[in-house]
């Protein structure tokens, strides 16, 4: 052999091992990274699920919250129409708001318009 030729080749040999070597290390490091990865993407996922859900909860306990005070008022309409009910079983009430709103009198009265929303009866004078 020619001594030009055998460092060439010595050479050629060591960058091929060194080649194998840092395959060899780079799969051992990509295998490694690749769980790193599967792992933080993962974690990446789960964490966009767990605010997701946190957003969706808070959403729906404002949503409740909402309905909770319709609900209150609601109530509040019931037992001021239950009122209303009980009242208009009441001849005097009956009366009062034919008086009222129909600007209804009775005979021998005479009828003052005081404003709009307020009248005067009063009885003639004979």
């Amino acid at each position: 052999m020619n001594r030009t030729t055998y460092p060439r080749e010595n050479a050629k040999i060591h960058s091929k091992i060194k080649k194998i070597r840092f395959s060899r290390g780079i799969k051992a490091i990509s295998a490694s990274k690749v769980v790193f990865i599967i792992l933080f993407v993962m974690g990446i996922y789960f964490s966009g699920l767990f605010i997701n859900q946190q957003l969706k909860l808070n959403s729906l306990e404002a949503r409740v919250n909402v309905l909770k005070e319709e609900i209150k008022l609601a109530e509040k309409e019931k037992d001021n129409l239950l009122k209303e009910v009980e009242l208009l079983h009441n001849p005097e009430y009956i009366e009062i708001l034919a008086r009222k709103e129909l600007g209804l009198i009775k005979s021998g009265e005479v009828l003052f318009n005081v404003d709009k929303d307020r009248y005067v009866f009063k009885e003639k004078e004979r």
